[in-house]
């Protein structure tokens, strides 16, 4: 099992380390790939009782890191996980099973995330909101799966060693990767699965600027293999593959995003309608149409695709989008950006990124301009009425406000919340006990994170309890111990101590476990869906919040 890392907070590494160990399979090697070359990381390692490999430099980032892994493996077959990830303990008995067919090369798992994406937690939607990659994970996935098109997605899989070195090990050449190396396994002829079942989870980024990073990265690592012909003749695939090719939505998003973005707009400044139709006819031709864009992708999806957020992401990632692809149409093998992903992120109040968000609050303001003009300033006199009707001019018009909504939205998702750099809590409720000395309480645990737990007490004490104790968690016999750090009503605030004799990796099982609730993927109809777009415009939570 492999673990890469490059500049990721020591924690975040830790916590890789202890669910890997959690894995329920004999004859488990781990090893940490450090292309940092930290000597704290080396140190962890030992530490923790696994193996640690580094390399001189960096080169080929990711995928050369994990080819030169390659060269001192002997197991037969490899599991990856990035160092932001923590894997179930059945992992692996849930995929080596798919290797039982010799000419299968590599078995991928969906990402799945403990936290909400950006814009659900900015606007006030992170227990509400599917996540932006579930439509792709649960559902476009298992399309692929039918053609033998599955893209590998860079951790949670289980690849073949032998397939791997058939193939000359990862595809170097492109700025990832993992969607090229799964497409050269294609192309000579192996089998890529995947099975739809969390078994993993990790961690996404906190901040608009991040997530764009990450986007545009992957955009173009997915640019470059239409550069890659004589390593990867895309071509040389079946129909049924090369369809997933040749019409990436994901490439195509922002050109149809920004088309869909203008025209009404410039149909309303300069007097003309690409829709050339009275009200009633669109609604009687139209209306079916926007009906089922609106409720069947939904519907067949499994209630993981919902068009209106799909146009606030795609909103969101547009400008940016366009910009890096003609940069990569230019110079295919530029790197732009950064080559990890920040995870690391700790702010203590809101930020707007203005250098960012910019073209959408101009666009915005363009429409809300073109609409004053028109309707409202000869509605008061303040210009001459004598402006000239013409067709579709109510259809455009219609248009123009839900571009106004949808880019209301996006802006508002752009305001990044704070960020605690505390570690993540969660809603686990475990009957426990205090022991401080010879007194002990009885409560329940309200929130639980990897070093602080909240504690529901039962009745409520004279005065406030001092000092360290242990706090039992009676269903899964964990033992935590603990500092009082203040109190919240009937509620104590416990710090988890470090402590050489506690037993870290039984907490991380508890706290990732995909049993929760909270962690299941979440799924909307189109009504609710449609409900919480509105609600972010009513309820605007990136202005009202404060703190987290």
């Amino acid at each position: 099992m492999w673990i890469p890392t490059y500049n990721e907070p020591e924690r975040m590494v830790e916590r890789a380390i202890l669910t890997c160990c959690n894995l329920d399979y004999p004859l488990l090697r781990i090893t940490v790939l450090d292309d940092g070359h930290r000597p704290s990381i080396a140190a962890l390692a030992a530490r923790r009782g696994v193996h640690y490999l580094s390399r001189e430099g960096n080169a080929h980032r990711k995928a050369g890191n994990l080819n030169h892994a390659l060269n001192f493996c002997e197991e037969e077959f490899i599991a990856v996980f990035d160092c932001d990830f923590t894997p179930e303990p059945n992992f692996l008995r849930r995929t080596l099973g798919f290797f039982k067919d010799e000419r299968v090369a590599l078995v991928q798992t969906p990402q799945h995330y403990f936290q909400a994406d950006f814009h659900s937690r900015n606007l006030g939607l992170d227990l509400l909101m599917p996540g932006d990659l579930d439509y792709f994970y649960h559902y476009l996935q298992l399309r692929r799966d039918q053609d033998n098109a599955v893209v590998c997605c860079g951790t949670s899989y289980v690849v073949r060693r032998q397939a791997l070195r058939s193939i000359g090990g990862y595809v170097t050449s492109c700025l990832v990767e993992d969607f090229q190396t799964s497409t050269k396994l294609i192309l000579q002829g192996w089998r890529v699965c995947y099975l739809n079942e969390v078994l993993s989870m990790g961690e996404v980024p906190r901040t608009f600027a991040d997530f764009l990073d990450q986007r545009l990265r992957w955009m173009q690592g997915n640019i470059q293999i239409y550069f890659c012909g004589r390593e990867l003749p895309i071509f040389r695939l079946g129909l049924r593959q090369l369809r997933w090719y040749l019409l990436p939505a994901d490439l195509l998003a922002p050109l149809w995003r920004i088309t869909y973005l203008l025209m009404p707009l410039l149909g309303l400044m300069l007097g003309f309608s690409v829709i050339s139709a009275p009200v009633l006819e669109f609604i009687a031709y139209g209306g079916p149409f926007l009906l089922a864009l609106y409720t069947l992708p939904n519907w067949l999806s499994g209630h993981y695709h919902h068009q209106f957020w799909m146009e606030v992401y795609e909103t969101l990632f547009c400008f940016p989008a366009l910009a890096r692809m003609r940069r990569v149409l230019l110079h295919p093998f530029r790197v732009y950006g950064g080559i990890v992903t920040n995870k690391a992120v700790a702010q203590d109040r809101q930020r707007f990124n203005l250098a960012l968000s910019w073209p959408l609050l101009l666009l915005l303001l363009a429409i809300l301009l073109s609409m004053a003009i028109r309707y409202l300033l000869p509605a008061f006199d303040l210009l001459p009425r004598d402006r000239v009707e013409f067709d579709g001019e109510a259809v455009i018009l219609s248009w123009n406000i839900y571009n106004a909504i949808v880019l209301c939205v996006a802006v508002l998702a752009c305001i990044d919340q704070p960020v605690p750099a505390a570690a993540d809590c969660f809603p686990i409720q475990q009957v426990a006990r205090l022991d401080l000395g010879e007194t002990c309480f009885w409560g329940i645990t309200r929130m639980l994170s990897e070093d602080a737990v909240l504690l529901d007490l039962q009745s409520r004490p004279g005065a406030m309890p001092t000092g360290v104790g242990q706090l039992q968690l009676l269903e899964p016999g964990l033992s935590l111990p603990v500092a009082i750090k203040g109190q919240q009503g009937q509620a104590l605030q416990l710090s988890i101590r470090s402590d050489e004799s506690f037993d870290r990796s039984a907490l991380l099982r508890l706290i990732y476990s995909s049993q929760h609730w909270f962690h299941a993927p979440r799924r909307l109809s189109s009504a609710d869906a449609l409900l919480a777009w509105l609600r972010s415009l009513w309820r605007p939570d990136p202005l009202l919040r404060r703190s987290t």
